[in-house]
């Protein structure tokens, strides 16, 4: 097998609405190899119904811990109004409401670091079970949060600092699970849902409080349910990655893993590369690049151009206020005296976005601002917010991939906490159609600035992309 081709083939683009490549910021890298049944061309050209739909639906199964990260973030744009009414006692002040919407995205950096370690020790399937477990511990503190009660700030921030380390950790394994067990011409496909289950996730849990706008405990109660779900189908339907038991070994069990994956008969023989591939696995696995190697391959051309660049974009992204309107949805069109109902306007978002991130992968005067919100949202999702982590995955070079991945997740969730916590305090300070008009600013830069220093990968193999940023 030339082992140039199977690089390309086999190292996905693991990112995620927050999510990183194995190795987090360690010092390891570790690349997958893909195993492919014996009748390749039959599959790249399309299998069997059966075949389509049993990898469409471990697909989905892998990706149900995206919704329940997607609905941890737009919880706080439709639960603030309802904390913060005058009827409750004690009232959250703004200061407080900004700590609540935040603090998930406080939570991410420690999920991103945890990542790495658990999917190469824990493998694929198990750590899909765990990071869900943060997620519904989190949600029930949340519904069962009184006001009555004196600690009940606190007991909301564990609640929504947990669910935010579950949406670190859960976009990551889900992305990793598609790209090394699925053929190649669902792949493309299939790595855009966690996107698309983030998307529908917001969606969820806007129409959700829309429904029971003062209810916010029920709607937390609800939302704790979606990761129970997830635990439960990854149980009883997921196999265990076969790249991962390969990398343990453990012949036989990827055998089996592939034959369910691909829906191939016992009677039918994998590839004969297979054991070729294993060696080149195996071989791999034992590689180590330590902090000196690491931090001296940054000098080179190819690692610190996309490096910087990447997280340029990330910067652009967060401070676009792109991630501030789905936080704050429903409190941006209250404050800033629109006529327009404020829980519709941010269903009306989620719906935006869901049919955008869809889109992607497959009037009256009273109604313009509101409408500005949602095509910037529906430009956003396009643009800023899918194209990052879209390339996370192809723009580093093997050697450092690891490790530039996890260190420019983890800033792009700093940048993210700064954003979404300084959203109030900069509305009260500049007024809000000043600091979206810092925002359009800070899309206008960015976007003349990535026109000219991001390269074209599409089409591209890696090796291809690592010679753009090295010549």
């Amino acid at each position: 097998m030339d082992v140039g081709r199977a690089s390309d083939v086999s190292e996905i683009h693991a990112a995620s609405i927050f999510g990183f490549e194995l190795g987090g910021l360690g010092p390891t890298v570790r690349p997958y190899v893909c195993i492919r049944p014996e009748r390749e061309e039959r599959a790249s050209a399309g299998s069997g119904p059966a075949d389509t739909e049993q990898q469409l639906a471990l697909g989905a199964v892998a990706n149900l811990g995206t919704v329940a990260s997607g609905m941890t973030l737009g919880f706080s744009a439709v639960a603030l109004p309802a904390m913060q009414a005058l009827d409750h006692t004690p009232c959250v002040s703004d200061a407080q409401a900004s700590w609540i919407a935040s603090l998930t995205t406080l939570g991410m950096p420690p999920g991103c670091l945890l990542m790495g370690p658990m999917l190469h020790r824990l493998g694929r399937r198990r750590t899909l079970l765990l990071v869900n477990a943060p997620a519904v511990i989190g949600w029930l503190l949340i519904a069962t949060a009184s006001h009555s009660e004196p600690w009940f700030l606190y007991q909301v921030y564990t609640g929504r600092l947990l669910t935010g380390i579950a949406a670190g950790l859960v976009s990551t394994p889900a992305v990793v699970y598609v790209g090394e067990a699925m053929d190649k011409i669902w792949r493309g496909v299939l790595i855009t849902w966690p996107s698309i289950g983030v998307s529908l996730g917001i969606l969820v849990v806007y129409v959700l409080g829309s429904l029971f706008r003062d209810n916010w405990r029920l709607v937390a109660g609800i939302s704790s349910c979606v990761p129970m779900i997830s635990i439960i189908a990854v149980w009883f339907l997921l196999p265990e990655s076969p790249v991962w038991l390969v990398s343990r070994g453990r012949i036989e069990e990827a055998q089996a893993s592939m034959r369910l994956i691909r829906s191939v008969p016992e009677d039918t023989s994998l590839s004969d590369s297979l054991q070729q591939e294993l060696d080149i696995a195996l071989a791999r696995e034992d590689q180590q690049n330590s902090w000196k190697d690491t931090l001296s391959f940054l000098k080179r051309p190819e690692a610190y151009k996309p490096l910087l660049i990447m997280n340029a974009f990330f910067f652009f992204q967060q401070f676009s206020g792109i991630f501030v309107v789905i936080f704050y949805a429903a409190s941006i069109v209250r404050d800033t005296g629109l006529s327009f109902d404020d829980y519709l306007a941010t269903v009306l978002i989620g719906v935006s976005r869901f049919a955008t991130s869809l889109a992607i992968s497959y009037a009256s005067k009273r109604w313009f601002p509101v409408t500005a919100l949602i095509l910037s949202v529906m430009t956003g999702t396009v643009g800023f917010m899918t194209l990052p982590f879209a390339m996370l995955g192809e723009v580093f070079p093997l050697e450092i991939r690891g490790s530039a991945c996890g260190f420019t997740t983890f800033m792009a969730t700093i940048f993210s906490f700064l954003a979404v916590k300084l959203f109030p305090d900069m509305g009260h300070w500049m007024g809000y159609d000043n600091v979206f008009t810092l925002y359009t600013a800070v899309i206008a830069i960015g976007t003349v600035t990535m026109y000219f220093c991001l390269p074209e990968t599409h089409g591209r193999t890696l090796p291809e992309i690592e010679e753009l940023f090295r010549s």
